[in-house]
């Protein structure tokens, strides 16, 4: 099991935990003041990456690189705070870094192949897609997470392949 698996669901905010903070804040709230305790919106995020290498290596080799390349995303993407932003050259640097073997990712004018946002649309009744090549600055009390609602059970989010 990847090492991801065991932080993908830890950026939701349980009822609970708000119901628990909701009364200590009402607790301590001056006489007519209104407080209200709320989790932040989710943006999620879902893309795809091909990862060009120097030398191609066993079939076991290359799965666990990008195993690898996968769990450096997951918890990038998972670790990022409220109203702090996705940055690809960010990803991009940190991919290359990660191992020798790893020549470039992508092309030179797409290094990222596919990076999606999904969020909330305009009238707040479904979640949609959106194209965010160049990253997304998070804001209004907004969250950047791996997207798992809106992808087909078994799908996933993060797709990490071996180009060449």
């Amino acid at each position: 099991m990847c090492g991801w698996m065991s932080i993908v669901k830890a950026y939701v905010v349980g009822e609970a935990l708000l119901a628990t903070v909701q009364a200590a804040a009402s607790r301590a709230k001056a006489f007519g003041n209104f407080i209200e305790v709320k989790a932040p919106s989710l943006v999620g995020v879902e893309m795809t990456i091909g990862l060009n290498l120097m030398k191609r290596g066993t079939q076991r080799e290359e799965d666990a690189l990008v195993s690898r390349v996968k769990d450096v995303l997951y918890r990038y993407i998972n670790s990022l705070d409220i109203n702090e932003a996705l940055d690809p050259a960010l990803i991009s640097r940190t991919i290359l870094r990660l191992d020798s073997n790893i020549k470039s990712i992508g092309t030179p004018t797409r290094p990222i192949e596919y990076l999606y946002i999904w969020k909330f649309s305009a009238a707040e009744d479904n979640r949609v897609r959106r194209l965010a090549m160049d990253g997304y600055q998070a804001k209004n009390f907004e969250r950047i997470v791996v997207e798992y609602s809106e992808i087909p059970s078994g799908g996933d989010p993060i797709s990490v392949r071996i180009v060449s």
